[in-house]
C-alpha cells in the first residue's frame, strides 16, 4: 500500500517546493505529515492556529489548505530568506500573518506583553 497516492496536495506546493529545491533547504514537513495538519486545522472550524517555523512554506500551505475561511494562522521563523518564499506564495491568503523572530529563547513573561497563544 502506497500511502502517499491520495493525498491530494495544496496547488500551491509545488511551486513552493521548487523554489525550496533551488535553496537546497532539506528541514520540509513530509507529505504524511502535511496531510496530518490539514487534517488537524479542518477539525477546528474558526480556529487561531501558530506554526513555529515558517520555514519555507511547505507546511504552511498544507495547514491553510484544511482551515476554514474563519480561521487564522500566525507563522513565525527567523530566516527571512526561507520566509521569503513562504510569502510569496501565500501571503495572498488573508488569513496568514508572517513574523520574523530574533533569535532568542522564549521568556516566561511574554504572556503578560500581550502575545497570548
Amino acid at each position: 500500500m502506497n500511502d502517499t497516492e491520495n493525498l491530494n496536495p495544496p496547488a500551491m506546493l509545488e511551486a513552493i517546493l521548487a523554489d525550496t529545491a533551488a535553496l537546497d533547504f532539506q528541514m520540509l514537513s513530509e507529505p504524511l505529515t502535511g496531510a496530518l495538519l490539514r487534517s488537524l486545522c479542518a477539525s477546528k472550524p474558526g480556529g487561531r492556529f501558530l506554526e513555529l517555523g515558517t520555514g519555507t512554506g511547505a507546511a504552511t500551505a498544507w495547514m491553510l489548505d484544511g482551515m476554514d475561511a474563519r480561521s487564522t494562522l500566525w507563522t513565525v521563523d527567523c530566516e527571512a530568506g526561507l520566509v521569503a518564499i513562504a510569502q510569496a506564495h501565500l501571503a495572498a491568503d488573508p488569513r496568514v500573518s508572517f513574523f520574523r523572530a530574533r533569535r532568542r529563547p522564549i521568556s516566561r513573561d511574554a504572556g503578560a506583553a500581550g502575545r497570548v497563544f
